[in-house]
């Protein structure tokens, strides 16, 4: 199955050669995945059906991310448009800011843009390993805590079949510290979780979205919706915010271990959201680039 690593260091390549994106479908994949982080399915014939079917194949739990600043495409909703702009994007793995985060996170690339645009990947078992000890205990000691507001066209986003009180409901139930409704009928909510995350092998992997809810506060252009900073807010569960130079280091690390993807059309990156971390470089023209995601839980 594997012809290669894509990386040096990280991930694995497998090469289609004119099949049909289902005949990759196998399951030793998550196997693979698990051991790789990442995985790309070059030289498949896909398109958008096929990569849902693909993604189905393999993982059932479909997700799906309500932000407006992305667009469904397909008949079932989930295979959606990555984030709007044009923007650089920092490191972070997929909605580390929810309880129903996605264990894997599949993009499929349609239209290839001629400059820039690259999705960058970066191993967090090495990013774990690069932290200082002083940085490595304070995000150990310390869970981050997500506090999110969901109104209603959001909130429908990600419940799409359900009234305030449910989504609230639901959001607990996935395993939300709080969830309520407010006399505005947004749909507030707190999660707790680990910076870092165990694999497979039992090493810690650090995986999780610092940086980018840190560029988020600082570069609104990102979110293409400057209300949405406001509904999205993070610090440590001892109620003190990640320092400047927590957050330099951070940046230091990911500046030094990201790997650059270039597209190529009819690429598929399968990524293991628990052990990898992805962003994206700037480019230029907004419809030279075509890049679809879903999600899943394991």
């Amino acid at each position: 199955m594997i012809d290669g690593r894509l990386f040096e260091d990280f991930g694995v390549i497998v090469h289609g050669r004119g099949r049909s994106l289902a005949a990759a479908a196998s399951p030793e994949l998550l196997g693979v995945l698990r051991e790789a982080g990442i995985v790309l399915f070059r030289g498949f014939g896909v398109d958008v059906d096929a990569f849902g079917r693909f993604t189905e194949t393999l993982a059932p739990r479909q997700v799906l991310h309500g932000a407006q600043v992305r667009k469904r495409v397909s008949p079932d909703g989930y295979t959606q448009t990555v984030t709007r702009g044009e923007s650089s994007i920092l490191l972070h793995a997929e909605m580390h800011f929810a309880p129903f985060s996605p264990d894997v996170v599949w993009f499929y690339c349609r239209t290839a843009p001629p400059r820039g645009g690259e999705t960058t990947v970066c191993d967090g078992i090495a990013f774990a390993d690069a932290l200082r000890e002083p940085t490595r205990h304070l995000l150990s000691t310390q869970k981050l805590r997500y506090t999110n507001v969901l109104p209603p066209a959001e909130r429908l986003g990600y419940f799409p079949d359900r009234t305030p009180d449910e989504a609230a409901a639901t959001l607990r139930r996935e395993g939300a510290v709080e969830a309520a409704v407010g006399p505005d009928g947004n749909v507030r909510y707190r999660h707790e979780v680990s910076a870092f995350a165990s694999t497979s092998s039992g090493a810690l992997s650090f995986a999780n979205s610092i940086l980018a809810h840190h560029q988020y506060a600082r570069e609104r252009h990102v979110f293409e919706d400057s209300q949405a900073l406001l509904r999205h807010h993070l610090e440590l569960t001892n109620g003190e915010p990640i320092g400047e130079p927590i957050i330099d280091e951070l940046l230091a690390i990911a500046t030094r271990l990201e790997r650059p993807h270039a597209w190529q059309p009819g690429d598929v990156l399968m990524i293991d959201n628990r052990r990898a971390m992805h962003g994206r470089r700037a480019f230029e023209g907004h419809a030279s680039r075509e890049i679809f995601v879903r999600m899943a839980r394991l």
